[in-house]
């Protein structure tokens, strides 16, 4: 009966020390966080807000909205917006106009940047088949520009498409 009990307190000894051991190491183990930050080069004319969402898990935060203002410009403006730490982001959906007063706008490039490094280089209009704008942009050609609408049910946005998750789930 001792001896049993001496092997199961030996047993649970090396156990024990080996899973300090195991802990520590991945204590000591500095991982790398992920940052993640979408950008946009934009002509908003008059002052305005976005809404960008992160599609994790198969499923868009719409809870969890990152809103920017940004200033009216009738010259380009590099928009960097930075989404949380370590969200392992698949897709973005953007809102990109709330005020109703802006008529029109130019979306020349969306980028993604992770660390610092670019993994999705749109710019130069680049992005046009990875991210989708719905009904409410018209495109105008003579003006290089989009008409925006207010009046659908949802204000004017640009979705990821399939190709930009391909990239970016990695």
């Amino acid at each position: 009966m001792k001896k049993s009990i001496l092997l199961l307190i030996g047993v649970l000894t090396l156990v024990s020390c080996g899973k300090d051991k195991k802990e520590n190491q991945e204590l000591t183990e500095p991982k790398e966080s992920l940052k993640t930050t979408l950008i946009l080069d934009a002509i908003y004319i008059k002052d305005d807000s976005l809404a960008v969402f992160c599609k994790v898990d198969n499923y868009f935060l719409y809870d969890k909205p990152i809103t920017v203002k940004v200033k009216g410009s009738d010259v380009i403006q590099r928009i960097s917006i930075e989404i949380p730490e370590n969200t392992p982001v698949e897709s973005f959906s953007i809102v990109a106009s709330t005020n109703k007063d802006q008529s029109t706008l130019v979306m020349k490039g969306i980028s993604v940047e992770q660390n610092n490094k670019m993994v999705f280089d749109g710019s130069d209009y680049k992005y046009l088949g990875y991210f989708l704008a719905d009904e409410s942009f018209v495109w105008d050609e003579a003006k290089q520009r989009c008409d925006i609408s207010h009046s659908n049910k949802y204000p004017p946005g640009i979705v990821g498409s399939e190709k930009i998750e391909q990239i970016l789930i990695k």
